[in-house]
């Protein structure tokens, strides 16, 4: 980060070794909660987050910073995008100060304050930077409000912050929340959660149907479209599109294309109601393609009656095959081609990371 950089450069060249460097983060557990919420903050002003610890962690070390081992709340208007392990320049400054980390380290993308990502109208605070959380079992039993009465209108992601420098963790709750006001009429513009992906091993030429939460006006239309997950900005591939018809639930039926065996994939949904309003959506899952002989090649690529259905929170996956599927040695890929979490430098569409979900 430029302006770190300048006041850091008297420092000594190593860096003195925090007493938590190495300890597991203690981070929020938001449980199963509903792939989409609608809260009319005219009947409330307050939406109540409840959440869970695994143990209390306040044990400070002597060279940490008085207020490490914290959490805090934000509500993000764009979900999917990777989240900087950094708040503000002043947090860096003092871990700067304690020797807890190096200007040349941070850049201003590690910084959602600064990121050219996260525009101050992607992102709001619910607790202040002066007022994180301590990690206790009463704090948790609490839960934490957050006041949407200045909030615009809108579909948000909640996510928790652990405040421990310099592994600074994030972890979202699943689903979303839309934030309406009875006295302004469908204010709020559409909103979409895809949930989890199910049957994430699929191959060339199957059918999948994904079922996702919706909240949106009848005649709003949707574009389903698809990328290959690789470092850099995505190529999309439009794929289905159609009108919609319910206000609660969309279902899509979707065909893995060929040409791309070996590869994930990743699916982006856009929804755009009446008046013109757009609300898109990313897959945090991937969908893992195998080869198959394709229909030109003298496969029949037909399906029988026998087919593999899982339900998970609002997402519904079925995937149908006329054999018995992958061999079993391929679920042994599996960790290897959906990464748990990506380089520093991932690309701004990127899921989030998996300690996120």
């Amino acid at each position: 980060m430029r302006a770190l950089g300048t006041l850091a450069l008297g420092f000594a060249p190593s860096l003195a070794s925090a007493g938590n460097q190495f300890e597991p983060r203690v981070v929020p557990n938001f449980g199963d909660v509903p792939c989409l919420i609608t809260h009319d903050r005219l009947r409330d002003g307050l939406f109540h987050i409840a959440y869970s610890i695994d143990h209390e962690d306040t044990d400070l070390q002597a060279d940490e910073l008085s207020d490490s081992r914290r959490h805090q709340f934000f509500a993000f208007r764009l979900a999917y995008r990777s989240l900087p392990p950094w708040i503000s320049s002043a947090d860096v400054q003092r871990a700067i100060d304690m020797q807890i980390t190096d200007a040349p380290s941070v850049s201003d993308e590690d910084v959602l304050e600064l990121s050219s990502d996260w525009t101050p109208e992607d992102w709001l605070r619910i607790t202040s930077d002066d007022e994180r959380l301590p990690i206790t079992l009463v704090q948790a039993s609490r839960g934490v409000d957050w006041d949407t009465r200045d909030a615009p209108l809108g579909a948000y992601l909640v996510a928790g912050y652990t405040w421990e420098p310099s592994a600074n963790l994030w972890t979202t709750r699943r689903g979303i929340v839309q934030i309406v006001d009875s006295t302004i009429p469908r204010g709020h513009g559409p909103a979409i959660y895809f949930g989890r992906l199910t049957g994430a091993i699929v191959h060339e030429g199957d059918g999948y149907q994904v079922t996702v939460c919706v909240d949106a006006e009848p005649g709003s239309t949707y574009r389903l479209a698809w990328a290959i997950d690789a470092p850099g900005p995505p190529t999309w591939h439009d794929s289905n599109s159609g009108r919609i018809d319910t206000e609660t639930e969309l279902t899509i039926d979707f065909e893995i294309p060929y040409g791309f065996p070996g590869r994930a994939h990743r699916l982006r949904l856009e929804v755009e109601s009446p008046e013109g309003r757009v609300h898109a959506a990313i897959s945090r899952d991937l969908l893992v393609v195998l080869a198959t002989e394709s229909p030109s090649d003298g496969g029949t690529n037909q399906t029988d009656d026998s087919r593999s259905v899982a339900k998970d929170g609002c997402s519904v996956a079925t995937a149908g095959r006329n054999n018995e599927g992958p061999p079993a040695w391929i679920l042994l890929l599996v960790p290897f081609v959906v990464p748990i979490s990506r380089p520093r430098r991932r690309p701004r569409w990127a899921s989030l990371p998996n300690f996120l979900s």
